[in-house]
């Protein structure tokens, strides 16, 4: 996932660049406005691997029959006790899903299987806009460190 987002990144960014400063000086707000839009797309783009990787990173068991540590959700502490005394710490994966993802291509599987095309798309919303300052401010940031240094050169 990282290598195709920061292909699109810097891809994305250079490709801004040329258009919206052509002269390539320090610019504050095209270095800003390329960066946004730059992680806003690499973040989209790679949405559908960013859902496969955390199908993947969040299974618990890799096949149904094995036993999965039990996760008990009680509010009261009372019962927690009483259901850990009843209740062996382990059980058998009750998931609905039997299909465990060991691969990239089982994910896109199960994920199309599941939940169509719309599932590879999960997140994306609060994806996208997670990264869009952070890599605003970023290339604002490695711009104006970069015009420093080449201003200090020139002396």
């Amino acid at each position: 996932m990282n290598i195709p987002f920061q292909t699109t990144h810097l891809v994305t960014y250079d490709f801004l660049q040329t258009n919206l400063n052509k002269t390539r000086e320090y610019n504050p707000i095209s270095h800003c406005v390329s960066g946004a839009i730059a992680g806003g797309l690499a973040a989209a783009v790679t949405t559908p691997l960013d859902v496969c990787k955390t199908l993947i990173n969040t299974q618990e068991c890799c096949n149904p029959d094995e036993l999965c540590k039990k996760n008990s959700k009680s509010n009261s502490m009372f019962i927690n006790k009483i259901n850990l005394l009843a209740q062996p710490a382990f059980v058998r994966n009750t998931s609905t899903s039997s299909v465990t993802a060991n691969s990239l291509r089982d994910a896109l599987y199960i994920v199309y299987q599941t939940e169509g095309l719309r599932g590879f798309f999960k997140g994306i919303v609060p994806r996208t806009v997670f990264q869009v300052p952070g890599t605003a401010v970023s290339w604002s940031i490695y711009e104006f460190f970069k015009y420093k240094l080449n201003q200090r050169n020139e002396f």
